[in-house]
């Protein structure tokens, strides 16, 4: 039985999506709520709408990134066992032998090299998404699945593919 250990900096979104909304809710506070200064334009209140907007944006990928690849995981030898938001959503359990096979990704990071992702693939989804990065132990858990599932090769980076999985 093999189950998945999380990198420390797998708290990371954890800590962002408790901050985001507390940092949204002071610059709407300090601009709507201070004295009324004449010297505040309508500028500053659209720059404002656009920064809270943004944020309300990178909150939404952010819990989504949570809920597909920071999943806690545990694999034996017919099947696996899914938790998504860090082990603590619901349980999701699979057979190993219904899975049509595997496929890993090299995702570029901007300041440390690049990190694999394995997707299980059932039908013609990706149903489950482990990760090099959130996952300390991810070679161990690629080699206990590489056992039981077929891999179907290496597939290409696409943002937009990545984009359409958060909706």
């Amino acid at each position: 039985m093999t189950k998945s250990k999380f990198r420390l900096w797998a708290l990371l979104p954890l800590i962002l999506v408790i901050m985001l909304p507390g940092f949204s809710f002071l610059l709407f506070y300090i601009v709507f709520f201070t004295p009324d200064d004449s010297s505040i334009s309508v500028w500053i209140y659209i720059l404002l709408c656009f920064i809270i907007s943004f944020f309300a944006l990178l909150e939404i990928w952010i819990i989504s990134e949570i809920r597909q690849k920071v999943i806690w995981v545990m694999i034996d030898n017919k099947s696996i066992c899914v938790r998504a938001f860090y082990g603590l959503g619901s349980k999701r359990q699979f057979e190993l032998n219904d899975f049509n096979g595997y496929t890993t990704s090299r995702i570029p990071a901007r300041y440390s090299g690049t990190y694999e992702y394995l997707y299980l693939i059932m039908g013609n989804k990706r149903v489950i998404i482990l990760s090099e990065f959130y996952h300390k132990n991810y070679y161990e858990l690629k080699q206990a699945l590489s056992r039981k599932v077929k891999f179907t090769g290496d597939t290409k980076f696409e943002m937009a593919t990545e984009l359409r999985e958060i909706l």
